[in-house]
């Protein structure tokens, strides 16, 4: 790994830090508080960012920090802001993570965006923690080695369901990068009785083992399920545990990915991919009902004129899969179906998916003023190795079909669509 901007070191009984050129000092066995900088904090992140955070107000209450123990020049940081929506039970939640000097409280390093969250009647958010334990992904021990977690707390509306999701980071200069996300250490359903909870779930631990193919650690995520059996005459409650399964996780196209079955929760998560291996074609695709809301998840609420003006994505796409064509599997991996629109076949539209973690939409329309003849091709994408993935595939169904249209990309978040950029796709291999 790259340790030229962030990396540590011990001379004389302190810790000598440097991140991106700046050095500083603390003694070794310090002890720092950091509590009493968590408002300023922020306040000074949401001043920084305000834009993604228009509407939301900080939860002073469920921010948390710690001091990284193996660094304590550095502290940290959780931030919750929250939107209501409809009413007061219907919030969506943004944690930020960030990454500032003890002493001052400036910030650091932060992650690309915030961890976003939307109360469901199944799970609401509830309180978050850190975790700091030695996750040592990497083969040195500087702080860009060393992972950290944040835990959210989350519990049904009627206290019945609960779950503890983890995502995991790694700092890397001024970038919290997310390395795990929706992870689940903990999943339940119980109900509570007048001494106690009776539940069954799954409990998950985090471990670590050395790859043979990856620069960083595989991780090795032991599951154990676990029955708590009450007692209503002496109140006890005994835990009785069940069977034991474990899950290897190698790091991947820049992240660890978590299958489905250890997420905890798939509603929330846009990390990962529609499966559409069981389809014969694009239309049978673009009428199955999960893939509809996957659609509406990937794109929102998001408005553009493809073949039409001012509609959703999500609805343009699907129109533009209606007329069939088969879905191919693909050497390197994955899925790919393209489709055209009825009555008007020169439109199209195409989805790529490994099935888990990479996906993409693209559009091949006419509804600009620099493509009335030749078209252009847009290209929809949450996560940019997903281009690296299926650009050759997208190479050569562009050369199929439409090999004199102009290419352009356009990236999907949270928080709304990116520019529209001019791209060249890499040649087919």
């Amino acid at each position: 790994m790259n340790n030229t901007q962030f990396f540590s070191r011990m001379v004389a009984g302190q810790v000598l830090l440097t991140l991106g050129g700046l050095t500083v000092a603390s003694p070794a066995s310090a002890e720092k508080d950091c509590t009493a900088q968590l408002a300023s904090i922020a306040e000074l992140y949401q001043q920084q960012n305000i834009a993604e955070l228009d509407g939301f107000t900080p939860i002073h209450y469920q921010h948390d920090c710690q001091v990284l123990p193996h660094e304590e020049s550095f502290t940290l940081n959780a931030l919750v802001f929250a939107k209501a929506e409809v009413d007061e039970l219907d919030k969506t939640h943004r944690i930020a993570v960030v990454l500032s000097n003890s002493d001052s409280g400036n910030i650091v390093a932060k992650a690309p965006t915030p961890i976003e969250l939307e109360d469901k009647l199944w799970l609401q958010f509830k309180a978050l923690s850190l975790d700091t334990a030695r996750y040592w992904l990497g083969e040195g021990r500087t702080i860009e080695d060393r992972a950290f977690g944040v835990r959210m707390h989350l519990r049904s509306s009627n206290n019945v369901g609960r779950a503890e999701r983890m995502d995991m980071f790694l700092a890397q200069g001024e970038v919290l990068r997310p390395v795990v996300t929706d992870l689940a250490v903990r999943e339940a359903a119980g109900m509570a009785m007048p001494c106690g909870e009776e539940e069954q779930g799954t409990t998950r631990t985090v471990d670590m083992q050395p790859s043979r193919h990856n620069e960083l650690m595989d991780l090795v995520i032991r599951s154990r399920e676990f029955v708590t059996e009450y007692d209503f005459d002496s109140c006890e409650v005994t835990t009785v545990h069940g069977q034991r399964s474990t899950d290897i996780l190698p790091f991947y196209a820049g992240r660890y990915r978590v299958p489905v079955q250890l997420r905890a929760s798939d509603t929330w998560s846009y990390d990962h991919a529609f499966d559409p291996s069981r389809f014969v074609n694009s239309n049978q695709l673009a009428n199955d009902g999960d893939f509809r809301d996957h659609l509406e998840r990937f794109f929102g609420p998001h408005k553009d004129t493809l073949f039409w003006e001012k509609a959703t994505l999500a609805e343009q796409i699907r129109a533009g899969l209606a007329k069939p064509e088969p879905l191919k599997e693909l050497e390197l991996g994955g899925y790919i179906t393209s489709g055209c629109r009825q009555h008007s076949c020169p439109e199209k539209a195409l989805y790529a998916s490994d099935g888990d973690m990479l996906e993409l939409f693209a559009a091949l329309h006419y509804q600009c003023d620099e493509c009335p003849d030749a078209g252009q091709l847009r290209i929809y994408y949450r996560d940019e190795t997903a281009l690296e993935h299926f650009g050759p595939v997208l190479s050569r169904w562009q050369g199929e079909y439409a090999p004199d249209s102009s290419v352009t990309r356009q990236a999907i978040s949270l928080h709304g669509l990116g520019p529209v950029e001019a791209v060249n796709l890499p040649k087919d291999r």
